[in-house]
């Protein structure tokens, strides 16, 4: 597992992980259809119609932090950026994450 992190614990850092670990981690991922996600949850998107056109808008603030999730899987590769508005479901998955190798981890 890689970190790769400022603030609490900077720079790049890796560490093994054990083969259950992973196994979980990677069924938690594919549960949840993580190569099926949008790339990125930025605050929330909406449609206003003016008469014959629609035009898509979308709102992001730039005070909640970010996590970007990535799953690679032999050639496949998906990495989705959770900034605001996403479903509670990839927030367990990003708990899971850190548990397993967030910040607290490389401070023992």
């Amino acid at each position: 597992m890689e970190y790769n992190g400022v603030g609490l614990v900077e720079g790049t850092r890796a560490r093994n992980v054990s083969a259950d670990e992973v196994v979980t981690l990677v069924n938690e991922f594919l549960q949840l259809q993580f190569f099926d996600a949008p790339v990125s949850y930025c605050g929330k998107s909406f449609i206003v119609r003016k008469g014959d056109t629609v035009t898509m808008y979308g709102s992001c603030g730039a005070d909640e932090p970010q996590t970007d999730l990535t799953l690679r899987i032999g050639d496949r590769r998906k990495t989705v950026s959770l900034y605001s508005n996403y479903p509670a479901e990839l927030g367990k998955l990003r708990e899971l994450v850190e548990r397993i190798g967030g910040p607290q981890v490389w401070l023992r």
